[in-house]
């Protein structure tokens, strides 16, 4: 597994990367477990709890149905802290075992993952694997898919339906730049009045 942020020039094409913000809506929920306990001869439910300390969140629409027949969805869990941040506080402690829709407030700068970022990761192959701090498994991206700089990856899929890129202003315009701009513009009061 690699955590290619420790490697310094991936990390400087991330810092000068386009940033982006998730366009789509994003499910979540909290995850509601049941504990038992024996009651005589049988059992009873003793409490009905939230998980503590993760949400569950989820893309729109279904990436496929299993062998039963329920859908399947493209979901995730986040850490409260994580999800905080992304969402806003107040957002994450109204959430219910039922999903509810919301606009990702946080931005991430991300790059496409191209052989030659591979290469300077050696790894091999089309497949990079990693290392994420939400699971001990990795997190799996393909060459073509897109590598951000929070330290996970999003499909080349996902960020096409899904984040769009978030246009910079342009903090080197002068005061003098911007009232040129307001005084040609067909806005201008003073200028239909002069007419």
């Amino acid at each position: 597994m690699i955590e290619y942020l420790q490697n310094e020039e991936v990390k400087n094409m991330l810092d000068s990367a386009p940033i982006y913000q998730k366009s789509a809506l994003t499910g979540l929920k909290k995850i509601k477990f049941t504990t038992y306990v024996k009651d005589g001869l049988g059992v009873r439910i003793e409490s009905e709890p939230f998980l503590p300390g993760v949400v569950i969140a989820r893309n729109p629409g279904v990436i496929g149905v299993d062998k039963d027949g329920v859908d399947i969805y493209n979901e995730w869990p986040i850490p409260i802290d994580i999800a905080s941040k992304n969402y806003g506080a107040e957002v994450i402690d109204g959430l219910t075992d039922n999903i509810t829709w919301h606009k990702k407030k946080a931005t991430i700068k991300a790059v496409e993952l191209t052989k030659d970022i591979m290469d300077l990761l050696k790894a091999e192959g089309d497949t990079l694997y990693i290392k994420v701090s939400w699971s001990p498994d990795p997190m799996v991206a393909k060459i073509g898919d897109y590598i951000t700089n929070e330290g996970y990856s999003v499909s080349a899929i996902d960020m096409k339906k899904t984040y769009e890129e978030v246009k910079q202003k342009n903090e080197n315009s002068s005061v003098e730049e911007v009232l040129n701009k307001f005084r040609n513009s067909d806005s201008n009061s003073l200028k239909k009045k002069m007419v």
